[in-house]
């Protein structure tokens, strides 16, 4: 059973938690990340999701909620190191968003990091592939369908894509 800390719509901890599965009280939201994870030669780390979760064999970057007694840096490394293997140290991590989508507050996060795909450790059940790409291959992949659209959404107005 995976809890989170419930917030209010300005991103202010309150004394309440939320059970993944139900539905949250009017006016209360839970933490989601999503790090993207870029090298020095600005190839994106992407994985592609296991068939059988929802948006199955689409790309997307590493994401997930934060749990219960975490901050978001702590939950955006414990994603990170869970979905890809990949240890991020916090000098590496920046936030670089912030997005209310339903009820999930999104913190989107930069990783710097000098990636090799033989570091990757996929998650079973959760990812199946994982690949570099160029700012214009992901926009290829979300052109023709195949990039998980709402996290592009959430990440093209931010520094990463406006530089």
């Amino acid at each position: 059973m995976e809890k989170w800390d419930l917030y209010d719509q300005n991103g202010i901890k309150l004394n309440e938690i939320g059970i993944r599965g139900d539905i949250l009280p009017v006016g209360r939201y839970h933490l989601v990340v999503e790090i993207w994870t870029v090298n020095d030669k600005d190839e994106i780390l992407i994985t592609q999701r296991d068939q059988n979760k929802p948006f199955g064999l689409f790309w997307e970057c590493t994401g997930g909620s934060v749990i219960a007694g975490e901050s978001s840096m702590e939950g955006a490394i414990r994603e990170l190191y869970e979905e890809t293997g990949l240890k991020a140290q916090k000098e590496n991590m920046e936030r670089i968003g912030r997005v209310i989508m339903d009820q999930s507050i999104y913190d989107i996060y930069l990783h710097r990091y000098n990636f090799e795909l033989t570091e990757i450790c996929l998650q079973e059940g959760e990812t199946i592939a994982a690949k570099k790409v160029t700012k214009e291959e992901l926009l290829e992949l979300i052109n023709n369908e195949q990039f998980v659209l709402r996290s592009w959404e959430r990440v093209k107005n931010t520094k990463l894509f406006q530089q």
